[in-house]
């Protein structure tokens, strides 16, 4: 355990400033309560071991500290309301462990507080509307807790300087603002996944000149794809599978140099594939399978050197793919090579009823 690791306590140290530090030390047990706090303790890095146990009270009356990283342990209980001591706390990590129970308003108290990483724990409930005062926020990351429910809280428009915002595999709800834009002008990583979103895509997204990843499927977000422009030279990931989507891919995608992954499939998207998407020389990942799109496959696709899934089955497509079969690819594309697509190694083809089987 972490008092084993060390040979002098609290009364030892004095005016000091600490930083307890024992990352992947195989350590077990709990924290112990009689080794905090210390007087002038600024950072305690306990992650990748395998301690359990609830997080002590002691730990929150460090009130210089300003990082608090534990993650990747078997932490279990509630995070206290008594966090809100922690006023000058600027980074903490609470990710994999076993934590239950509710976010405290508390967490509103922390304004200094850079990233606030909660993923894959039991927490439930709902996001207190106090997060709102946390206005020093970049990352918001709380995926994976299946348990947290009920609407986001309007004051999380408030959170003007935040990057990420994860909250994928939760059950949260949320509308996406029309001014997304002027919201989160930071705004890299939306990682929305299998959440409960209302309305449509706002047309802003698109104006966002740092985004990096959107990934909003399976969530019930219906309207059109935004037709841009689209001003994000890093945006490398564009995933809305599973939604009501409908209206067409537009040609402006192409644009968006950075791009590595379209999924789109699973919606209700019409009209042609754009050939502007061939510009897209870094694609890996195209999947718009059971859409109702028309037309011809552009043979300019053949530019996509890097492809590993080329997914176009259940559509209305026609054309020769074969430029997909080259035997120095790995490819795993899937078409209706059992109507009107021409594919000699799709490993999975759909005829005109839908039917599909692996070949």
């Amino acid at each position: 355990g972490i008092a084993q690791c060390l040979d002098f306590g609290p009364d030892d140290l004095g005016n000091v400033a600490l930083a307890l530090q024992f990352a992947a030390n195989n350590l077990s047990g709990t924290i112990p309560r009689d080794m905090l706090p210390f007087q002038f303790l600024w950072y305690i890095m306990l992650p990748d071991n395998s301690l359990s146990g609830e997080i002590p009270d002691e730990l929150y009356e460090n009130v210089y500290l300003k990082a608090l990283w534990v993650p990747f342990n078997e932490l279990s209980g509630s995070i206290s309301s008594k966090i809100g001591q922690l006023q000058s706390l600027q980074y903490s990590w609470f990710n994999k462990n076993e934590l239950t129970g509710t976010l405290p308003s508390e967490i509103g108290q922390l304004s200094s507080l850079f990233t606030f990483q909660l993923g894959y724990n039991s927490l439930s409930g709902t996001v207190p509307a106090e997060i709102g005062n946390m206005t020093s926020l970049q990352l918001l990351e709380l995926r994976n807790n299946t348990l947290l429910s009920g609407d986001l809280p309007d004051s999380i428009s408030d959170l003007s300087t935040l990057r990420q915002i994860t909250f994928s595999y939760t059950n949260v709800s949320w509308s996406l603002p029309e001014d997304i834009d002027s919201k989160f002008p930071l705004l890299n990583n939306l990682a929305m996944l299998e959440t409960n979103l209302d309305g449509s895509i706002p047309d802003s997204i698109a104006t966002l000149p740092l985004l990096e990843v959107i990934d909003l499927s399976n969530t019930g977000v219906n309207g059109t794809i935004p037709e841009g422009p689209w001003n994000s030279s890093f945006l490398s990931g564009l995933s809305a599978w599973g939604n009501s989507l409908t209206g067409t891919i537009p040609s402006s995608l192409g644009d968006l140099s950075s791009l590595t992954i379209l999924d789109v499939a699973f919606n209700g998207l019409t009209g042609s594939l754009p050939e502007s998407l061939a510009n897209l020389t870094s694609m890996q990942i195209f999947d718009v399978q059971r859409n109702e799109i028309t037309g011809t496959v552009p043979r300019e696709y053949e530019l996509w050197t890097k492809l590993s899934v080329f997914s176009i089955s259940e559509n209305f497509l026609t054309g020769n793919i074969n430029f997909l079969c080259d035997p120095d690819r790995n490819i795993q594309a899937r078409a209706d090579c059992g109507g009107e697509v021409i594919c000699e190694c799709c490993f999975v083809c759909c005829d005109d009823e839908n039917y599909c089987e692996f070949v």
